[in-house]
């Protein structure tokens, strides 16, 4: 009796193996470009935060080395202010593109009152400019009322941000006890920004720490 040649293909059984090994295979690429994709990530977000504190660093630091020492002025309105133990903020004279003078004032949104900033947790280191002939400085600095933290919308407002996600600003002044905070310039000023980045979820939240010391006078 003749037996036909039965046709050659697949059985159940090798179609199965077949989509087993496919999906062994795909699961291995997924995990490849999906650790790839994570690392890139991770990688932008490091190149963004150092790029965001590196500018926010080179804007004080040049700040720093225009401001007016008020002794060589005999000016009573030139003057510097700042703090001791670690303070957040100063405030000094700056010479403007007008040919004038203004004041500049650093510092961080934990220092601000302003409405637009009450109640969030946004990390924002400011950089606030002010006409130095709009300033009552005898008042301001040594009145009743002095400039100190926080400031209010008067002082800051949402055109001053310099950057964002600034987590801690820690300014200190020529020693901390060896500067008397006259108004006189002191002769360095530490700067150290912080940012902190990540989820925070199961210790992946770490922080990128800039730091550099500015000498005011020779």
């Amino acid at each position: 009796m003749f037996c036909p040649k039965r046709d050659q293909g697949f059985t159940l059984i090798e179609m199965l193996v077949a989509v087993a090994i496919l999906a062994i295979i795909g699961t291995s690429f997924y995990a490849i470009f999906q650790g790839s994709l994570v690392s890139s990530n991770k990688g932008m977000n490091l190149a963004l935060v150092s790029s965001n504190l590196r500018g926010a660093m080179d804007y004080i630091i040049k700040d720093l080395k225009n401001a007016v020492d008020p002794e060589s002025t005999g000016r009573t309105n030139f003057f510097f202010v700042g703090g001791k133990n670690n303070q957040s903020y100063m405030m000094f004279v700056v010479p403007n593109e007008e040919g004038g003078y203004q004041v500049v004032l650093y510092t961080h949104s934990e220092d601000v009152s302003a409405p637009v900033y009450a109640g969030t947790s946004r990390q924002i280191l400011f950089r606030a400019t002010r006409k130095l002939e709009g300033i009552d400085v005898k008042s301001q600095l040594y009145g009743t009322t002095p400039v100190f933290p926080p400031f209010d919308a008067t002082w800051v407002q949402g055109d001053d941000e310099l950057a964002i996600h600034i987590s801690g600003v820690e300014l200190k002044f020529q020693g901390e006890n060896d500067w008397d905070d006259t108004g006189l310039l002191p002769l360095y000023v530490n700067v150290k920004l912080t940012s902190t980045y990540g989820k925070g979820e199961l210790g992946q939240q770490k922080e990128m720490v800039m730091e550099d010391t500015v000498y005011l006078r020779k």
